[in-house]
């Protein structure tokens, strides 16, 4: 069993997406008084069918590379891999970085290129979202800025 909070670390997207999914019975899941839980095989599951639709992030795997190494299309072998992880005991970061140690050798050259873009395309996007925050936030001091003057006036 699987909590919305060790899901959302696994796939990369938040605690509220999680809830979502379950709200709106995409994800099967169980209610604990206020908290949600969910069943491996459910989790599984739901993996599967996102990747099969491949409209959103999950379905496009993107998130999914850093702790399962699943490329766009979803392949068997990695979602089998992912399964591992979810059951593996051991520390999630250690769990991540053995599931891509064994990806690496299942995977195809052209498979590891079409990945590398997908992250340089995330990391890009980061960026500019980053800028875009700084710029916004210049606008707001400048506009304080120009305030602050105008009392200093009177």
């Amino acid at each position: 069993m699987l909590t919305t909070k060790e899901i959302s670390k696994m796939l990369n997207v938040s605690e509220e997406t999680v809830r979502r999914w379950i709200r709106t019975q995409e994800l099967k899941a169980h209610q604990e008084g206020k908290s949600y839980i969910v069943k491996k095989d459910d989790l599984i599951e739901f993996v599967k069918e996102k990747a099969k639709e491949g409209t959103t992030s999950i379905g496009k795997m993107a998130s999914l590379l850093p702790i399962a190494g699943v490329i766009a299309g979803g392949a068997t072998a990695s979602i089998t891999k992912m399964i591992k992880m979810i059951n593996s005991k051991t520390d999630v970061a250690k769990s991540e970085k053995a599931v891509q140690n064994e990806v690496v050798d299942t995977l195809s050259i052209a498979e590891i290129e079409e990945s590398i873009v997908a992250l340089e395309r995330k990391k890009k996007k980061l960026d500019l979202e980053y800028q875009m925050n700084v710029l916004q936030i210049e606008e707001q001091i400048a506009e304080y800025q120009k305030l602050k003057q105008m009392l200093e006036k009177e």
